[in-house]
């Protein structure tokens, strides 16, 4: 796996950004898809490596198959599923948790950044200010306080009498959103009513965990 992750990497890194191009060799892997997103190799029309839209300084791989719109395509759920190692509950779990926090990202939180923004400024892809337990000026990451993430999310669910693995989500280019929009406007009314934030730095907010949840 480790050979074969460093090989696709070697031919990612190496080919011309937004440039449609072939590779038998990834076009082979593809086929190990788990959601057996390529059948067969005629179907390829191009292959093209973009920056990914939500971690822009990576670089990611879509496909482009006959009858399908150009996608984003994970190379890594390929290796994993070829080697035997992708657990596909787990990744689903992953993608519902996803969706909760995307759900919010433009809410509560963002207002916090507003009532903050002669504290913090963006400089490339970070944001800096002052941490708000340490009171040192550096790169800062918005943060729950007292009350988790986790636990915020696990309260909701317990009210809607619901199970995480039972809600639907669908994804976009690697952003997920809860399919159910009027659960998902709950989820939203709920979080910002119970959600209270505060600015760490990388030190503090690893240091608080989770605050024992």
């Amino acid at each position: 796996m480790t050979q074969a992750k460093k090989r696709v990497r070697s031919i990612i890194n190496n080919v011309e950004i937004n440039k449609e191009f072939l590779n038998d060799e990834l076009i082979s892997l593809l086929l190990h898809h788990p959601d057996q997103r390529v059948t067969k190799k005629e179907d390829v029309e191009y292959l093209v490596v973009k920056y990914h839209q939500q971690w822009i300084s990576t670089r990611a791989l879509y496909i482009k198959t006959k009858g399908r719109e150009e996608d984003s395509v994970s190379w890594n759920h390929c290796i994993r599923n070829l080697f035997g190692k992708f657990d596909n509950q787990k990744r689903s779990l992953k993608h519902i948790q996803q969706a909760f926090r995307e759900e919010i990202e433009g809410t509560s939180r963002r207002e916090y950044f507003y009532t903050r923004l002669d504290d913090v400024e963006k400089k490339g892809l970070s944001w800096h200010g002052t941490c708000e337990q340490c009171k040192v000026w550096g790169i800062i990451t918005s943060d729950h306080k007292t009350y988790p993430f986790k636990m915020i999310l696990r309260d909701f669910l317990n009210q809607e009498q619901k199970k995480k693995e039972d809600v639907r989500v669908h994804g976009v280019d690697g952003v997920y959103r809860i399919v159910d929009r009027d659960f998902a406007d709950r989820w939203i009314t709920f979080h910002d009513e119970k959600a209270e934030w505060q600015f760490l730095c990388r030190s503090c907010n690893s240091h608080n965990g989770t605050y024992g949840y």
